[in-house]
């Protein structure tokens, strides 16, 4: 089961994500996947990763940090630590 997720993060921003839960009856454990400043949360890569992860019975959650992605606000706005948060 994929589907999409927005949080907030400490600021208040919100960050947007996709939650992947691999069919199962009982806790699953979870690998995070942090986008940074290159790269995408789709992909060959990722997708990838994501069914082998599933067929494995392990949950993923990937998500942008501030600035980046759906909704992303405009860079020049966000310090550092901000960005980080």
């Amino acid at each position: 089961m994929s589907e999409n997720v927005v949080f907030e993060n400490s600021c208040g921003y919100r960050l947007v994500g996709v939650l992947n839960i691999p069919a199962s009856k009982s806790l699953v454990p979870v690998v995070v996947f942090a986008h940074g400043a290159s790269g995408s949360l789709e992909g060959y890569s990722n997708d990838r990763l994501v069914k082998l992860l599933a067929e494995a019975g392990i949950a993923s959650l990937r998500f942008t940090f501030t600035g980046y992605g759906a909704r992303a606000r405009k860079m020049n706005r966000l310090s550092r630590s901000k960005l980080m948060t």
